[in-house]
């Protein structure tokens, strides 16, 4: 399964800690919406200071459940990175457009 797609929503709260919602598309057939993209700030468990979440719903306890979940540790490393790394290269274009 290969990202084929992403479409970044960005979020501006300075009391939110999330930066993003980001929409992914698999080999173009199938769209995934809502992983998260938090700002921590600082390194976070080696990937650097974002975190990104799966898509979750919340529950009606008030807890949260992720709704899609890869089955290797792989390829939720590469969904990670790809989002991560498109989110860095579009503010750093915007750095240069403004």
């Amino acid at each position: 399964m290969r990202i084929t797609g992403l479409k970044i929503k960005r979020i501006s709260s300075p009391k939110n800690k999330l930066c993003a919602l980001v929409d992914v598309i698999f080999d173009e057939v199938l769209l995934v919406k809502n992983f998260t993209l938090f700002d921590k700030g600082t390194q976070y468990q080696g990937y650097g200071r974002f975190s990104v979440g799966m898509p979750s719903k919340l529950l009606p306890d008030g807890t949260w459940e992720e709704i899609i979940a890869p089955l290797n540790a792989s390829l939720e490393t590469a969904i990670k990175n790809e989002i991560i790394s498109a989110y860095q290269d579009e503010e750093a274009h915007d750095k240069f457009t403004t």
